[in-house]
């Protein structure tokens, strides 16, 4: 039986990317994990927002990557971001292997994504793509204040019912 979490997180944090996570390095976690093979397990990560906030989570992401592979024992690859205008250059590298995309729902039809961050702003199409990620068993993490703010008891409930279907599954 699978049982995915799914997780709203608002992002509290004001530290600069430099100092950005450096606690994880503080945390002491066991080495040894259960795996069926040799190969590190991999997240795949779909980023709405490939402005100033989705750069710097792919940026974070990437310097920080042996930390959270050491930490989670799991490795995190960016699959795709999800962007309004595909043809402008954007001011971080893109991860080799990352899709620059302007389809939502080349994001939330993707099986192989597990996990949707959230970074678009606004309320109305980020809304949709929050309530859309989980319908679809993605693992959700938003820094969408506004959006958490009018509507965390709808997220909750849906984050129930959700997670309820999935234990049944």
């Amino acid at each position: 039986m699978m049982y995915r979490r799914a997780i709203i997180a608002a992002a509290w944090l004001t530290a600069s990317k430099s100092n950005a996570f450096t606690h994880l390095s503080s945390v002491k976690r066991s080495s040894t994990f259960l795996r069926m093979s040799s190969e590190t397990p991999v997240r795949r990560l779909g980023i709405f927002g490939g402005g100033t906030v989705g750069g710097g989570i792919v940026e974070i992401l990437q310097s920080k990557a042996k930390q959270f592979e050491e930490l989670t024992g799991k490795k995190i690859e960016v699959a795709k971001i999800c962007v309004r205008d595909a043809s402008k250059k954007r001011d971080f590298e893109i991860p080799e292997g990352c899709e620059i995309v302007t389809d939502y729902d080349t994001i939330l039809s993707d099986d192989s994504i597990d996990m949707v961050v959230e970074v678009m702003g606004g309320t109305t199409d980020a809304k949709t793509i929050v309530y859309d990620s989980l319908k679809a068993g993605k693992d959700v993490v938003t820094a969408n204040k506004a959006l958490i703010a009018a509507c965390l008891p709808e997220i909750e409930q849906l984050i129930m019912d959700v997670n309820s279907t999935l234990r049944k599954m």
